[in-house]
């Protein structure tokens, strides 16, 4: 679970939740403080090449919005956690949350809701995308009573990678029988997502018995849905119709498209012409699936029956086996042969009265090739002698994925790098609009791309604001007394490359602020500015009303910095 800032742009304010693969916090803009949903993906359940793909799907999701929809603006990977920042809401609250606060279910309000969320998913079926995330936890409902569809496709995509770890999951009766039996998601898929959310909507029941156990969903899905029964005869019958179609088992039972749901739905279309009825080779898959389960289970319960026999009738013998084996053969510590060579490993090891074996080559980011990374037993474990030792030899550093450490310090850089086998080198220093001084506003090559083993990561590190305050003695005449004021002189340039800026500088003194300047200052321009102010009051200076000094009227000989 992360804490403060992400990018040097935005702030994580509080933890809203957390389920398996992810949390989500409510955050804001760091400087404007505008109000933003962060999710963060655990680590856990990421590896380089996911990371990629999430990459490429972040950048199709920033180009869809939608009211209907928390807009994704932006996305981050800090070499670890995965995160995407959505637009905020000032309240809401999940679905299913929102239907327990009712006494009495609105069915006005759920059609208003039905038909908004089947207008977003229509749209995203016609960029080529689909949502994957029809289910409560994933669609929310804002304080004016609009509902939205909160992530897309990403939490999908995570299942598909880490689903053979994964024995329960949150929400899983809203997944179609494709995904469970076999990790595939299309456009369809969330056809039958949306079945499952109108089934339970209208009809105020689950269409199968609830389970968070993927084994059960397994059988549930096998034994195949309840009947709709409609909760009020107001809901036509061809409702019950369009969600028996979409909880077909089979995807291509299923519409063809959303779009040809809703023909359906308005009697452009006859549902008869549409779908065709086959069994459901879904299901086969499954009953194999459950069935060879079953087999194995038993078989391995009657291997543990004769293991159990066996070794009592064993016991003896292998144990006195084992008195002679421990007092008749000495024991040494295996030797430490990390970054050795093969060869000098070898002759070690016979020194020991050891024997090696080679049992694999991987990328290491800081073992250079040929030489050992590590063996099993570890180095110091005490074995027999004449005990294989098992080796792993390196097969150089290898690609690396480059981390995105643009909005950060130098030494946080360090840290996020540190046993990575990646080394940085400072390109130059320039001045930023938007990062402070000493944090990084740039790399070569960017984030999330692979480096070679011999090449260094160019960063360039902002100057921060080329603005300089100088404070100093105001200078007292004979008539008057300047002992309380100090002389402030603020230079400040535009770079030719930027566009025009609006300075304003205020001072606040005795909680009076006055604002003493104000100018558009165009590329290029160089001016220097010169105040007379009372001690201890306060100096802002901004730039397109974003802060960039804020410095006490008072030290002496004094330079203040950017913030």
């Amino acid at each position: 679970m992360s804490t403060g800032l992400i990018k040097s742009k935005y702030e994580i304010k509080e933890l809203i939740s957390e389920d398996i693969i992810s949390y989500c916090y409510n955050g804001k803009t760091h400087y404007v403080d505008v109000p933003i949903i962060i999710w963060e993906y655990k680590k856990e359940f990421l590896s380089s090449g996911l990371v990629t793909k999430l990459i490429n799907i972040s950048e199709k999701l920033i180009g869809f919005k939608h009211k209907n929809s928390v807009n994704m603006i932006d996305y981050y990977y800090d070499g670890e956690s995965f995160y995407t920042i959505h637009e905020g809401e000032d309240y809401f609250v999940t679905l299913d949350t929102f239907i327990k606060q009712q006494e009495k279910q609105d069915l006005k309000m759920l059609w208003k809701f039905s038909t908004h969320l089947l207008n977003t998913i229509t749209q995203l079926e016609q960029n080529h995308l689909y949502a994957g995330t029809i289910n409560f936890s994933n669609i929310i409902i804002t304080k004016n009573l609009d509902i939205k569809l909160s992530r897309l496709i990403i939490p999908i995509e995570i299942y598909k990678g880490s689903w053979k770890d994964l024995d329960v999951i949150e929400d899983g009766i809203f997944l179609p029988p494709e995904f469970i039996q076999s990790n595939r998601f299309i456009i369809r898929s969330d056809m039958y997502s949306f079945g499952v959310l109108l089934f339970i909507l209208f009809g105020q029941k689950w269409p199968y018995k609830y389970s968070l156990k993927i084994d059960q969903m397994k059988k549930n899905l096998i034994e195949g849905p309840a009947e709709f029964e409609p909760v009020h005869p107001k809901i036509p019958d061809r409702l019950g119709r369009i969600i028996n179609v979409c909880l077909k088992p089979d995807p291509e039972n299923r519409f063809r498209s959303f779009l040809e749901l809703i023909k359906v739905y308005k009697h452009d279309l006859s549902l008869a012409k549409t779908i065709k009825q086959e069994e459901s080779t879904v299901i086969g898959h499954l009953k194999e699936h459950i069935n060879k389960k079953v087999v194995s289970s038993y078989m391995k319960a009657m291997k543990g029956v004769a293991i159990v026999v066996g070794g009592l009738v064993s016991l003896f013998a292998l144990y006195s086996i084992y008195l002679n084996y421990i007092t008749a053969i000495p024991e040494v510590a295996v030797p430490n042969l990390k970054g050795l060579s093969g060869h000098e490993a070898e002759e070690m090891l016979k020194s020991y009265n050891l024997k090696s074996l080679i049992s694999g080559k991987r990328f290491h980011p800081q073992v250079d090739v040929d030489l050992i990374i590590e063996t099993k037993p570890p180095a110091g474990r005490i074995v027999k002698e004449n005990r294989i030792i098992r080796i792993f030899i390196s097969k150089g550093k290898g690609p690396t994925l480059v981390p995105d450490l643009v909005g950060y310090s130098r030494e946080h850089v360090e840290e996020k790098l540190d046993g990575k086998g990646l080394i940085t080198e400072v390109e130059k220093e320039a001045y930023s609009l938007q990062y402070p001084e000493g944090i990084v506003i740039n790399q070569n090559p960017i984030a999330n791309t692979f480096i070679g083993p011999s090449d260094n990561i160019k960063l360039i590190i902002s100057k921060g604001y080329p603005v300089k305050v100088s404070i100093n003695e105001a200078k007292s005449s004979f008539f008057q007394d300047k002992s309380h004021l100090k002389k402030v002189q603020v230079e400040f340039f535009i770079l030719d490359d930027w566009e025009s800026q609006e300075i304003t500088i205020f001072f606040k003194h005795n909680d009076i602020r006055n604002k003493i300047y104000a100018d558009l200052v165009n590329p290029g321009d160089n001016l220097k500015l010169e105040f007379e102010l009372q001690q201890k009051g306060i100096l802002e200076i901004y730039f397109n009303n974003e802060l960039t000094i804020k410095k006490i009227v008072d030290n002496n000989n004094e330079t203040a910095k950017a913030i």
